[in-house]
């Protein structure tokens, strides 16, 4: 690979013929003859080497040091420099060579202008041969099974890239990964696991030099956010957990290497994969894992408590909403979400700086106040002093990462540090709650989850949903396990705890972006958002009363009436819903809802299913009906998936079926 070196030199003539020493020497070389032309090329470029001349204002002036001082630049710390004068000095010698205060001096050598070429070329060749710690060997794959590349990543790091500066960007990316890994051979980006506010996860293989195969995550951002949460890591993280074993910087990007504990990088999977390849046991073991390792040997590394500050300022600051966000901005995101979803139902959404209410077909309207102004104003209901714990940051689907024996680890550390002592435990929550459950409608399924996911005061009330969709029973499951595991360590009042709530899911609202295009499901998940903030912000103000009163019919039992159109090929549900049968399941279902109430024999159902007479051979007999059975389950199915409700058919023992349509369901 050929190095690239920036010269920067007042003197255009001489600046050209350093510049062709160089050249013929193998380098690439970039001229600036100011400051000006030096540090646009420094933002825009990437340099394994910086030449500055030491006076670049006035070469008259003893005390002009404008090069020194760009050396010297905090934003150029990770490029080696060489610094060029014509006027040498025992001070000028002693300031460039100085330690700066992050270890490194401003340059690594200081050379005389009237020194020969080939001075120039040797410190250039023992500068980047020797010094410059990075490995030239490295072979970089990608797996084929992912599209991935430097590319990707320049692109995911920087989204507003211009074309023309995409080569630069994949020379400092790949020139990051030679200094991460100094004694590996072979490197295989095996899997992008998470990306977000420009960083990036990755599942890599190495081969080191004695053929070694190790595993390891690499997190890559920018550098200065990377400097700060090494710093914080070495201080805080728990021994027991991913180890951060490299690290390495250019001059824009910064990357960490965690090992992983008993684990191979092709066998990792984030808990998002593990929650959809539906192996309950396994998850809800990886989840206990989490609530009783994980999250309390990082509560245990530090506490502190907060008297001086208000429980919604340390929310909204853990939540990323208290720099660059006002009240206004958020409420207009809000709003610009509310147009996002009108069109997805029949549900009415209406919201201005007062409320936020939806309003649904044949039930009165469900109001809360405005959640923006809820999440701004203190806390009146908690006023005590706020507890916080040391935490990892906002734990996420993608970013807890699961290794070989099913153990997950948090691998997004940008927001490591004290916070209140819910957090950990909602943003759990907030994952089962929103972000892996598959979108469904709006006005029967999130409402009934909603509403009895506030409906408990305390965290030793239990989420009593007994039916329902089996996905979102699973879920309440698991959330239930989250607030005892919370109520634990924090106490039993919940009334922080849904604050918290509220709080992540405003701040997950103005992640929503007006300009981009969303499709159908990211669409629902705004919508359950946006109720989900209603009916938090109506819970927190009823206080501690048991009934909040969100709707005139129980949160834990709801009545579904079934209905067949005058056609007889639909099934209504609902006043805007309905499911459409064929075939036998048809039939079927039309000889039930014909008899409803009544027990239909088998006989009667097999000989207008099939289409044929009831046989009179036992054996055939027995044939006819189990083909009857398997009809009957996958119309029992189709209702309960559709429904959530499994008691519209009953088996009524040696006589036959009955179709009650009025079925009740929880949940």
């Amino acid at each position: 690979m050929s190095h690239r070196i920036l010269f920067v030199d007042n003197d255009p003539d001489l600046l050209d013929i350093w510049a062709e020493y160089l050249e013929r020497a193998g380098y690439r070389v970039e001229k600036a003859v100011s400051l000006e032309q030096a540090r646009q090329r420094l933002a825009e470029a990437f340099f394994h080497l910086m030449i500055v001349d030491i006076r670049m204002v006035d070469d008259t002036d003893r005390h002009d040091l404008s090069g020194l001082a760009l050396a010297r630049d905090p934003a150029y710390l990770p490029v080696p420099k060489i610094v060029l004068t014509g006027f040498p000095s025992h001070q000028t010698a002693r300031e460039a060579m100085k330690p700066r205060p992050e270890g490194l001096p401003a340059a690594v050598d200081y050379l005389d202008k009237d020194r020969e070429p080939e001075a120039m070329i040797h410190a250039v060749q023992e500068i980047l041969g020797q010094r410059l710690r990075s490995n030239p060997h490295l072979q970089v794959e990608w797996d084929p099974r992912e599209p991935l590349s430097f590319a990707h990543l320049a692109y995911l790091l920087e989204p507003q890239l211009p074309q023309d500066l995409l080569g630069h960007r994949i020379a400092e990316l790949e020139e990051l990964f030679r200094r991460l890994f100094l004694d590996a051979k072979q490197m295989r980006v095996y899997r992008l696991l998470w990306h977000r506010e420009r960083r990036v996860g990755l599942a890599v293989l190495l081969r080191s030099l004695a053929d070694t195969v190790l595993s390891r995550i690499v997190v890559c951002g920018n550098r200065d956010r990377l400097a700060c949460e090494e710093r914080a890591i070495r201080l805080s993280c728990p021994e027991d957990g991913l180890r951060l074993t490299e690290t390495a910087e250019t001059m824009r990007f910064g990357a960490h290497a965690y090992a992983i504990p008993d684990g191979q990088a092709e066998k990792v999977q984030t808990l998002a994969d593990l929650y959809h390849s539906r192996n309950d046991r396994l998850l809800r073991a990886t989840l206990d894992q989490v609530l009783k390792e994980v999250i309390p040997a990082w509560h245990r590394r530090g506490q502190r408590v907060e008297e001086g500050r208000d429980l919604m300022a340390l929310y909204r600051q853990q939540a990323g909403l208290e720099e660059g966000w006002s009240p206004a901005a958020v409420r207009e995101r809000v709003q610009a979400l509310v147009q996002l979803v009108r069109p997805l139902s029949s549900v009415l959404i209406e919201y201005d700086a007062r409320s936020l209410t939806f309003s649904f077909p044949m039930e009165p309207p469900l109001s809360g106040p405005d959640p923006v102004t809820a999440i701004y104003h203190p806390s009146e209901r908690y006023t005590t002093p706020v507890v916080c714990r040391l935490s990892p940051g906002r734990l996420t689907a993608d970013s807890l990462v699961v290794d070989a024996r099913h153990r997950a680890w948090p691998t997004d550390l940008a927001g490591l540090g004290q916070a209140p002592q819910w957090w950990d435990y909602l943003c759990l929550e907030a994952i089962l709650r929103f972000d892996l459950v598959q979108p469904i409608d709006l006005q029967e399924a999130w409402r009934s989850f909603e509403e009895c996911l506030v409906a408990p005061v305390s965290f030793q009330d239990s989420l009593d949903i007994v039916s329902g969709p089996d996905e979102l029973r699973l879920n309440a499951l698991l959330i239930d396990k989250v607030r005892k595991q919370a109520g634990s360590e924090t106490g039993l009042e919940v009334e922080p705890y849904y604050a918290g709530l509220l709080v992540w899911v405003v701040a997950a609202m103005t992640h929503y972006d007006p300009a981009r295009l969303y499709d159908q499901d990211e669409q629902n998940r705004a919508a359950h958002l946006l109720l989900a903030a209603a009916m938090l912000t109506r819970r927190l103000a009823a206080g501690d009363q048991r009934s909040v009163s969100i709707s005139p019919k129980s949160a834990l039992e709801r009545t579904i009436r079934l209905r067949l159109d005058e056609d007889g090929v639909r099934v209504w549900t609902g006043p805007d819903r309905y499911l459409t049968l064929t075939g036998q399941q048809l039939v079927l279902f039309r000889s039930l809802y014909r008899r409803q109430g009544q027990v239909v024999p088998r006989q009667t159902l097999i000989e207008e299913v099939f289409g044929e007479p009831y046989a009179a051979d036992m054996r055939d007999r027995h044939f006819q009906e189990r083909r009857l059975n398997t009809v009957m389950q996958r119309l029992k199915d189709q209702l309960k998936a559709h429904t959530g409700c499994s008691e519209f058919i009953q088996t009524v023992r040696g006589e036959g079926y009955r179709l009650d349509p009025e079925g009740k369901r929880s949940g």
